[in-house]
């Protein structure tokens, strides 16, 4: 009973200070261990005496009892108060068994304190050299955290090596499942051992130099997915063949989470904007404003660009966007410098001014009725929501209840209330930076690249000219992603075409030819025109020049012939087949992405 009396409390302090630090709990526990002892010891020994005790004995009490109990956790003392009572032998076992789980849990305490990082760290590099496959994670503490959780859902004894961006406090998460290192341990890594590494996002250009080592060491059991800046990765081709690299950016991450809940497929035929019976043509483009043109609202738009490029009966662009911003004739000229196609074919177009000025919400009425999509990245969270409200103010107004665009709200940060602000608008979305993003699936697993590999080798055999899948740089990586990403959109599409089966799969494969090129120009390239072909390049049927990223295949379906290809109907044969696996692809990529 007494010993019942003391482990209580002990578990009850334990869970009290569970989100705590580790030093704290142990701290606690020691605290309490000697706090019960002593007040134990005292309690019993004054109600022994059988008269009123003095104030001089009461303090002899107070002190004996506090240096019996320091005695006691330390095995130091006899506790001979104990023979000095009447207590039965049972209850006296209780006291001395009391005592010497107190010792344990001290001396387990204050060890642990002392020696356990060393210990632990000791134990983690032993277990290390018997350990075949591995995890590496580079990066903030807040990330790895989440991160490292997830990794433990999906393997139940992972080795965890964890490089901190930052100082490292004794967090218990990360201090029993991690092995810690500094960031020169990537150069130190064996080549017999399998790697699963994972580089977090950095704001400088580190984490490039890191992938360039790590190819350099020639390790082709590494699989590295790493952050890097936005621009980079979108513009940027990198190339890092010796290894299973896969290079992305958090605004990417981000944008394609969201994409799979909603995209401008699912809202186009949420408003009814396909033909119905025969082939689904788009009856209208798909309408989108961003308003705050920083990186997140340019690969946002990016993003919807790339997957709304349906087919239309008179041609017509399937695609429409207004960017506000305060800063808009500057970052109009950066965004064609960077797009130039895009830039010039008058399907964007830009407006310079202020979220509460006259201009800013004529621009909006105006363009209601073919608009879509609303997203709002003006500047922090607070600014955000802020500007969403007053559109949802302003649509109230307007008297729009039932068909309004949906707003994409984006969250940098937590700000508690956020979604009860919004919850009598449905059509208002959040996009959050949050860590969910930091998971075993999109950063270990990654499950698309198996597909993406898959499309690029069946490429590879048809074409005769491919190159392995390692050996392709991220711009064609992201390339073969993007085919795999668009597989539900080809199935969905496949469902509603209600024609013969030729029929069908001609519509298709011309769909994925503008989705392919809508992909190009929105990495930057554009047309090669078929007459500044050198007669080399037409000897050798070579239709692109990377350097300048010119492509001589951005050009309409039927035209396509026209091209020196070494068989007629050559380049139309890789959009037909990219349809016929997307047809035939049992699962959904995406989602099980």
């Amino acid at each position: 009973m007494l010993l019942l009396l003391y482990v209580a409390p002990l578990v009850f302090v334990s869970v009290l200070f569970r989100r705590f630090s580790e030093m704290l709990r142990r701290i606690a526990r020691v605290v309490y261990s000697f706090l019960f002892l002593s007040v134990f010891e005292i309690v019993i020994r004054l109600t022994m005496e059988d008269k009123s005790v003095p104030f001089g004995k009461v303090f002899e009490i107070l002190s004996s009892g506090v240096y019996d109990a320091v005695q006691s956790i330390t095995f130091t003392g006899t506790m001979a108060w104990i023979k000095g009572t009447q207590l039965s032998g049972f209850i006296k076992g209780e006291i001395w068994l009391i005592a010497f789980v107190a010792s344990i849990v001290t001396v387990h305490s204050v060890v642990a304190l002392i020696f356990g990082k060393f210990v632990h760290q000791l134990y983690m590099k032993l277990k290390g050299g018997f350990t075949k496959e591995q995890y590496i994670i580079l990066g903030d503490i807040e990330s790895a955290r989440v991160l490292i959780k997830d990794i433990c859902l999906h393997d139940k004894k992972p080795y965890i090596i964890l490089i901190p961006t930052q100082k490292m406090n004794d967090d218990e998460m990360l201090y029993l499942k991690c092995r810690v290192e500094k960031p020169d341990y990537l150069k130190k890594i064996s080549k017999n051992k399998k790697y699963h590494i994972v580089l977090l996002a950095d704001h400088e250009y580190s984490n490039l130099d890191r992938v360039y080592q790590l190819n350099e060491s020639g390790n082709g059991n590494l699989h590295v997915t790493v952050f890097l800046n936005n621009d980079v990765v979108r513009y940027h081709d990198i190339h890092a063949d010796k290894i299973d690299a896969c290079i992305t950016s958090v605004d990417q991450v981000l944008v394609e989470k969201f994409m799979k809940e909603s995209n401008p497929f699912k809202l186009l035929k949420e408003d009814g904007a396909f033909t119905q019976g025969g082939l689904p043509y788009l009856t209208k483009p798909f309408g989108i404003c961003v308003i705050g043109f920083g990186k997140i609202g340019q690969e946002f738009l990016l993003r919807c660009y790339e997957t709304s490029s349906f087919l239309t009966r008179d041609g017509s662009a399937p695609f429409r966007a207004l960017v506000i911003d305060r800063f808009a004739e500057i970052l109009e000229q950066e965004f064609v410098n960077n797009i130039p196609s895009l830039g010039e074919s008058g399907e964007i177009a830009f407006l310079q001014t202020t979220v509460d000025s006259a201009e800013y919400f004529d621009a909006i009425k105006e363009r209601m009725d073919g608009l879509h999509q609303i997203v709002v990245s003006v500047g922090d969270t607070r600014q955000n929501i802020d500007t969403a409200l007053g559109l949802c103010r302003f649509f109230d107004r307007l008297g729009c209840y039932d068909k309004r665009p949906q707003i994409v709200v984006i969250l940098s940060d937590n700000v508690a209330g956020a979604e009860s602000l919004f919850k009598s608008y449905p059509n208002v979305k959040m996009m959050d930076f949050n860590s969910s993003i930091f998971n075993y699936a999109d950063l270990i697993e990654v499950q698309i690249d198996s597909v993406a590999k898959e499309i690029n080798d069946n490429y590879n055999r048809q074409s005769g000219k491919g190159k392995p899948w390692r050996e392709l740089g991220t711009y064609l990586q992201a390339m073969n992603r993007a085919a795999v990403c668009d597989i539900p959109t080809k199935k969905e599409f496949s469902r509603m075409c209600d024609v013969p089966e030729e029929e069908r799969i001609e519509f298709l494969a011309r769909y994925e030819h503008e989705r392919w090129c809508a992909f190009q120009y929105s990495h930057g390239w554009k047309r090669l025109p078929m007459d500044e072909l050198t007669q080399e390049e037409r000897d050798n049927f070579i239709t692109k020049r990377e350097q300048q990223k010119l492509h001589a295949c951005l050009i309409p379906w039927d035209e396509l012939d026209d091209l020196p290809q070494s068989s007629k109907g050559e380049f139309k044969s890789y959009d037909v087949a990219n349809v016929n696996m997307a047809l035939a692809y049992r699962n959904d990529p995406a989602k099980e992405k």
